[in-house]
């Protein structure tokens, strides 16, 4: 039975990388079909860019990290939560993110901080939630006397993505989304889900937001 549950989680990792794998070199192909999919948008018409622009990214260290993401996500949840809220999160987590990062855009008009965004950075940064929620004193990494738990792989891919930023790697609009993928994911594992129990939220001391923001 461990051994068929495990098989279904890699092919579910399987297929969730093959499909980014293939939107990626597709998008290199194809530049058009990137801009057709991005944010922001320039009329009602186009709304429909906030369900899809976190399906490709021309950024292949966002891409790097999409993956990486994918497979720690599905280890973490495909256990404990339904397959309905596995993805329900995955959309969640985005589209909101996608809607505050075009704020400025809607009530400032031209905003040169987000003339594109796209990838996953938001879904990145709630894997990283989610890791904490779940597993925070786990050892990711031990050698010797260094000891990295869960708790600390936020603020170092946070560092990370800034000293990406810095050198040109990642645009502005990938930090955004990665900031507010910190803030809609926490809110949503604070305050929203809902458990076997009956109740809502994770209202534990251990996951306030200051204790790690």
């Amino acid at each position: 039975m461990v051994r068929i549950t495990s098989l279904k989680l890699l092919h579910v990792q399987s297929l969730l990388c093959i499909f980014y794998i293939s939107s990626f070199i597709f998008g290199l192909f194809v530049p058009l079909l990137v801009d057709l999919l991005s944010l922001p948008f320039s009329s009602i018409h186009d709304i429909y860019r906030l369900f899809t622009f976190h399906l490709v990214t021309d950024e292949i260290c966002v891409f790097i990290f999409t993956i990486l993401a994918i497979f720690i996500y599905a280890k973490l949840v495909f256990h404990v939560w339904s397959r309905t809220e596995i993805l329900f999160f995955y959309w969640f987590v985005n589209t909101s993110a996608g809607i505050l990062a075009i704020f400025p855009e809607i009530f400032f008009g031209n905003n040169i901080f987000v003339k594109r965004i796209n990838g996953n950075s938001a879904f990145l940064s709630s894997v990283l939630i989610v890791l904490i929620q779940l597993s925070m004193d786990q050892s990711l990494v031990k050698i010797g006397g260094f000891d990295f738990k869960s708790q600390y792989g936020l603020p170092a891919v946070s560092i990370t993505f800034l000293c990406l930023w810095t050198v040109g790697f990642i645009r502005l609009s990938s930090g955004i989304l990665f900031c507010y993928g910190i803030l809609c994911s926490w809110c949503y594992l604070r305050f929203l889900q809902r458990h076997p129990q009956g109740r809502r939220g994770d209202y534990r001391p251990v996951f306030a937001f200051a204790r790690f923001a």
